[in-house]
Formats: structure tokens, sequence, C-alpha cells
């Protein structure tokens, strides 16, 4: 996040700007929006453009983020639990520390994206890019992440136990300490990872 004023928004107003575009035929745009804490759960918030809004602390369970536009966007600690982000733009957004068990993110764009200590167990991560993603210590257990493009994340210490990583890019990727236990790898591409320091 840059030093940019944000507009802070209550619930009420999110849902009034949400209404009024949609009824005017235009693009949703929370973009350098304040929306910390706010109780959006299960808020249509598909395609909107949320670049740089900060939802740290948001309960957003169940909530539908489909096609939404979230580059450098806030979601420290946010609740996405069961929430859906298919094909979400999230490049360089900060979701350490975040709630997503059994959330969707399918093709999720997640380029150089933080998602450190984040609870990413029973997600649906297939086909996601996360080329230079920060997972380290997060938990991707039971996680779905075939053909994911993990070039170069890391995943330090992350738990990767029954995890299924079949013809996922793993190229260069940093698995220091990362708990393999009972995970799939058919076809997965390992070139330039070392394997030596997990937990199998």
């Amino acid at each position: 996040m840059d030093d940019t004023t944000l507009d802070v928004l209550t619930h009420a107003q999110v849902m009034q700007r949400i209404a009024d575009s949609r009824l005017d035929g235009r693009h949703v745009d929370l973009g350098w929006t304040d929306l910390r804490g706010l109780d959006l759960r299960g808020i249509d918030l598909e395609g909107v453009y949320l670049l740089q809004a900060d939802l740290s602390e948001a309960d957003m369970r169940g909530a539908n983020l489909t096609n939404a536009y979230l580059p450098k966007a806030v979601l420290h600690a946010t609740n996405l639990e069961g929430a859906i982000l298919d094909e979400a733009m999230l490049q360089k957004a900060d979701l350490s520390g975040a709630r997503l068990h059994g959330a969707r993110l399918f093709r999720v764009y997640a380029l150089d994206a933080t998602f450190a200590d984040a609870d990413l167990s029973d997600a649906l991560l297939d086909h996601a890019h996360l080329h230079i993603a920060n997972l380290s210590h997060a938990n991707l257990r039971r996680a779905r992440l075939c053909n994911a493009v993990l070039r170069g994340a890391k995943l330090i210490h992350a738990d990767l136990r029954q995890a299924n990583l079949q013809q996922a890019e793993l190229y260069g990727a940093n698995l220091t300490g990362a708990d393999l236990r009972q995970a799939r790898w058919e076809l997965a591409r390992l070139d330039r990872t070392d394997l030596s320091t997990t937990i199998q």
C-alpha cells in the first residue's frame, strides 16, 4: 500500500455504491477504499474494481469475488472462508494471515502476492498463477493446486500435507522445511527445486 489517502466507507455506503453503479450499467469502482473490518459476508463483488483497497480483517465469508480486480489490495487477516475468487487479479496483493479455508481460487492471477501464514486448507487453486508468490508458513493441507504455476514461489515451512500438486510447475520454488507428507506430485515440474530439506 502506498501513501494514497483511502476513502473510508461504511457497509451501507459500499452497498449503495454497488447498487448505483449496476443500476446505471457502470463498472463498480471501490478502488483506493478503506473497508477494514467491515461485515461483507456473502457480498457479490464479481468484476468489481478494488485496486489498492484495504480489506484487512473484513468478514468476507462466502463472498463472490469472481474476476475482481485487486492488485496491491490489502486483505491481511481477512476472513474469506468459502469465498469465490475464480480468475481474480491479485498481483502484489497482501493476503498474509488471511483465512481462505475451502475458498475457490481457480485460475487466480496472484503474481508476487503474499499468502504468508494464510489458511488455504481445502482451497481450490487449480491453474492458479502464483509466480514468485510468498506462501511461507501457509496452511495448504488438502489444497488442490493441479496445473498451478509456482515458479520461484516461496513455500518455506508451508504445510502441504495431502495437497494435490499434479502437473504443477514448481521451477525454482523454495520448499525449505515444507511438509509434503501424502502430497501428490504426479507429473509435477521440479526443475531447480531442492526437496532435500522437506518433510516427506
